[in-house]
């Protein structure tokens, strides 16, 4: 083929080919900033805040392969990219009673899991046997090559153990590339806070707890025009030991591609604690669904798995999370009400999620007591997969159980609330099916009761979509003969099976998955040595 390029171009096109030619330039020059920088630590905390330290909005700073203990937190105030460069992730999970040892073990599992033969796998128990509803003993892992993969039967060759037994619980993991140990005492081990030009973002770490005590990552809200921050292909494995995964304090920002354990079982830490948000929440619209025109009123969880959590999640202090296409295995949903702090939840979203339960006689059941615990606000869940919550060790457990802890409780801002009246106080202020404060020209007082906001749960399928329970906080704090079932009532507080009105879910995958908003234009040319 005759290229016409390498003809010397007529002298009337010179000068024209050559203005083309200069914006194209400079605007192969401009994506080249926006990409930024890339700074390769040695792992250590100290260098990758050195790393970060000398870094600007829109670079990347990477940990490279291997496993480092951090004694002390790294804090991120710009959007900076921390990379590590792999995670692992749980991609199966097993019933199959299996005794710890090397060699042939077999286990059935789901079908169409990206597995492949001669990969490397870990198969970790999940929980542990209990006692008095708390899980004792200790861990037990399997490690080796798959030798096949045919519909639902996994077949490993296991070179390498920890722990001793027979288990019926089990969760399929790829071998992680970086690691990072919690070894910061009661330190955050990454402190995010939301800057104003970037998004700051976080990926491919698994983080295991080590001596530390604090959280793994801190998401911590800027002023209004902040960027959401953005974690993703990360593995969290925690134990009693170690604070939460995620700790946020914003209502914004997307987490995507994560697994989340608790081994051997976490009664208490948590996966996700959304806490501490802004008290304007109660006194602006809630932006439900395809309403957050933009995805940065709410935090969004997404395509994300939880395994062994008494309560997965807590959502307090004014929250809005959506949780979808996740897994919930073994592990439930928590939330707050103004029953310890002023405000508790304001809302949440879950839809398009599996829920899987496993339970046995054999005293290895987890001690899970519902699926969706709620004390306060009100919360839509739709299009969710939800087995009953049932086993001779922990029988007949609610899918929800709602309570309004106030009537028996003296604690928080309206504490024993309707005690000493007669008759029925309703409602109490921000009980479950509340929700925005319009009254007293949006006053956000504590005390006011707010408008109602009804729960809505529909299109859920499985033998637990529709178990709805009530509960109270009973004890003697408050001489109340009150009961949630007089202030949580159907048809005026919660509509089961009934969708909620003008709902449409918010367009998925979350836009921001690509990479956060464009940075601005860099005001300078840096070149990293």
């Amino acid at each position: 083929m005759h290229n016409h390029w390498e003809q010397t171009p007529p002298r009337h096109f010179r000068k024209s080919s050559a203005l083309i030619a200069v914006p194209i330039l400079l605007w192969l020059l401009c994506a080249q900033l926006v990409i930024g920088a890339t700074y390769n630590s040695n792992g250590s905390n100290s260098d990758v805040q050195s790393k970060i330290n000398s870094a600007s909005d829109g670079d990347t700073v990477t940990i490279p392969s291997g496993t480092f203990t951090w004694t002390s937190g790294v804090t991120i105030g710009i959007g900076v990219k921390l990379q590590g460069q792999g995670s692992g992730r749980v991609i199966g999970r097993s019933a199959s009673s299996i005794t710890v040892g090397n060699g042939t073990k077999t286990f059935v599992t789901q079908s169409s899991l990206a597995i492949t033969t001669g990969e490397t796998l870990k198969i970790e128990r999940t929980g542990t046997t209990v006692s008095g509803g708390v899980g004792t003993g200790t861990r037990a892992w399997m490690q080796g090559t798959v030798t096949s993969y045919s519909g639902t039967t996994l077949v490993m060759n296991v070179t390498s153990t920890s722990g001793s037994g027979t288990h019926p619980l089990w969760i399929i993991s790829t071998l992680p590339t970086t690691t990072v140990t919690h070894g910061a005492a009661a330190s955050t081990l990454i402190t995010l806070t939301e800057d104003t030009s970037d998004s700051e973002e976080v990926s491919g770490i698994f983080f295991q707890n080590g001596s530390g005590t604090g959280d793994f990552i801190g998401m911590v809200r800027g002023n209004t025009t902040a960027k959401p921050i953005l974690i993703h292909d990360c593995y969290f494995q925690s134990s009693s030991a170690t604070g939460d995964c995620i700790q946020a304090n914003t209502n914004r920002g997307v987490i995507w591609n994560c697994s989340f354990s608790a081994l051997p079982f976490s009664m208490a830490q948590l996966a996700i604690h959304h806490v501490d948000c802004p008290t304007d929440s109660w006194t602006t619209l809630a932006n439900w669904g395809a309403a957050d025109n933009d995805g940065t009123h709410e935090l969004f969880v997404e395509d994300s798995d939880f395994h062994a959590w008494l309560n997965a999640t807590d959502f307090d202090s004014n929250a809005r999370t959506v949780m979808r296409h996740c897994l919930f295995n073994l592990a439930g949903i928590g939330t707050h009400g103004a029953d310890t702090g002023d405000y508790g939840q304001r809302y949440f979203e879950v839809y398009d999620s599996e829920f899987a339960y496993n339970g046995f006689s054999n005293g290895q059941t987890l001690p899970n007591n519902q699926w969706f615990f709620v004390r306060g606000g009100t919360f839509i869940v739709t299009d969710c997969v939800i087995p009953e919550m049932t086993s001779t060790d922990y029988p007949n457990k609610p899918t929800w159980n709602i309570t309004v802890m106030n009537l028996q409780r003296k604690a928080g801002p309206n504490p024993c609330w309707g005690a000493g009246i007669s008759g029925i106080q309703y409602p109490c202020p921000r009980q479950a099916g509340m929700g925005r404060v319009t009254g007293k020209a949006g006053n956000d007082s504590v005390t006011y009761i707010g408008d109602s906001e009804p729960i809505y749960f529909w299109n859920n399928t499985g033998t637990g979509a529709h178990k709805i329970s009530f509960s109270d906080y009973g004890g003697t704090d408050c001489s109340n003969t009150d009961s949630t079932t007089s202030y949580v009532v159907t048809g005026r507080d919660y509509f089961d099976n009934t969708s909620k009105p003008g709902y449409t879910k918010y367009v998925y995958p979350h836009p921001l998955r690509g990479g956060g908003d464009a940075p601005s234009p860099p005001q300078d040319v840096r070149v990293v040595q």
